[in-house]
């Protein structure tokens, strides 16, 4: 079977496809899982920070993994987006 480029979801703005989407949940899943195991490891005060920013109209949201005020993961774009909530564990 040879390979193709996902299709295009009627529901999703141009230029995106399935595949972009898939990539997208992924990376959160990823702060999700390194957050996690930070945690098994004995490493407390990690967190997740969610923001959001407005693109074309649209209402755009992104997630960055934080080690106390230390961006871990997610970093490259954090900057342009307005933090709105953390999820994060008191320290032990």
């Amino acid at each position: 079977m040879a390979w193709r480029p996902a299709p295009r979801d009627p529901r999703a703005p141009d230029g995106t496809n399935n595949l972009d989407r898939a990539r997208a949940v992924a990376l959160r899943i990823g702060r999700v899982a390194a957050r996690l195991l930070l945690a098994r490891r004995g490493i407390r005060g990690s967190g997740i920070r969610f923001g959001v920013r407005k693109q074309g109209g649209a209402l755009e949201a992104h997630a960055w993994l934080v080690l106390d005020d230390t961006i871990l993961l997610g970093g490259e774009e954090a900057a342009d987006y307005v933090p709105l909530a953390d999820m994060t564990r008191a320290k032990d």
